[in-house]
């Protein structure tokens, strides 16, 4: 998903370039009073980059508008979510049923939190910061599985990923202990396809 296609990003390109309008100021003229480039101003109402929390608090203080811009800049950043996934991280904490299928990797409700930083530290140009707040965040998302009433889980992996080594054997060992201690759960069912397993659904010849 491209900045664009953020929603949080371009709410807040929309609120920036209708307060700037609403002065009746060129881009050149807000970047004078805020002391930031025109080339900036417009990176930012256009969604191809996505504003500082300095940015916000400057843009806060020149309109007279306290904690507009920063509120918009902290949830555009403060969610430890992409901005794909965003749109979905309220409707997993409330579903009655959450069917998944995974190829690749363990998905992100069922991983350990080791396995979790194996796969964050491997984003380009991650930080250990960023590396800690998407754990915290995913970590956080795994709590829908243990609530008062929990969803119906039926996931169905790939095998491969779990020979797929991710991090470590020892994350590896971990994970695999993880799942098969959730598959106990009366609410949770884990299926792993084989080579030897569901080949007509394999081929597209499944209901």
């Amino acid at each position: 998903m491209s900045g664009r296609d953020d929603p949080d990003r371009m709410l807040f390109a929309k609120t920036l370039r209708k307060h700037r309008e609403q002065r009746g100021l060129s881009r050149e003229d807000l970047a004078a009073e805020v002391h930031h480039s025109a080339s900036t101003i417009a990176n930012v109402e256009t969604g191809y980059r996505a504003p500082t929390a300095e940015q916000a608090r400057d843009f806060d203080e020149f309109f007279g508008a306290p904690g507009t811009f920063a509120d918009l800049e902290e949830r555009l950043h403060g969610l430890p979510f992409s901005a794909g996934f965003r749109p979905f991280k309220d409707v997993e904490a409330e579903c009655v049923v959450l069917k998944l299928y995974e190829p690749l990797l363990v998905p992100g409700v069922l991983q350990t939190e080791d396995y979790m930083r194996a796969v964050f530290e491997t984003h380009p140009g991650v930080t250990p910061e960023l590396v800690n707040e998407r754990t915290a965040g995913r970590l956080a998302r795994q709590g829908a599985l243990t609530r008062e009433s929990p969803p119906r889980l039926w996931c169905i992996l790939d095998q491969y990923a779990l020979k797929r080594e991710i991090g470590s054997r020892k994350t590896m060992a971990g994970q695999v202990r993880h799942l098969t201690g959730v598959a106990r759960r009366p609410n949770v069912t884990v299926q792993v396809i084989t080579d030897t397993t569901h080949c007509p659904g394999v081929l597209g010849e499944g209901a």
